[in-house]
């Protein structure tokens, strides 16, 4: 079996990113069931890692240090950054604006396909 890349965006009322990683695994298991393991989405990983001291999210040199970070990553492994306000956002929906607690996350790494 192979592996794929992704990046997955969870925004809402979270209290940390174990929550949110936890409820993208559940989508996409409705989505696209357990295919023992190997769907090649967020619920075909093992677990989470924070990224601390990465560059600024969206710039051209963050996304060479994901390149590099995610050449030594094997399958099932997952890294994820916390959006700031400003990157926030840019991404928070209409049904969020005003919410008190509204986080958000990004998902990088390797599924199992």
């Amino acid at each position: 079996m192979g592996s794929v890349d992704i990046a997955v965006v969870k925004i809402g009322v979270y209290n940390n990113a174990n929550e949110a990683y936890r409820e993208a695994q559940e989508e996409a298991d409705e989505e696209y069931g357990h295919q023992q393991g190997y769907s090649g989405e967020i619920n075909s990983t093992d677990s989470i890692t924070r990224s601390c001291g990465h560059p600024r999210y969206g710039s051209n040199i963050f996304y060479r240090w994901l390149a590099t970070v995610m050449a030594d990553m094997n399958k099932g492994d997952l890294i994820y950054i916390e959006l700031t306000k400003s990157q926030l956002k840019r991404y928070q929906s209409s049904y969020l604006k005003g919410k008190r607690g509204v986080k958000g996350y990004i998902f990088f790494g390797w599924a199992r396909s």
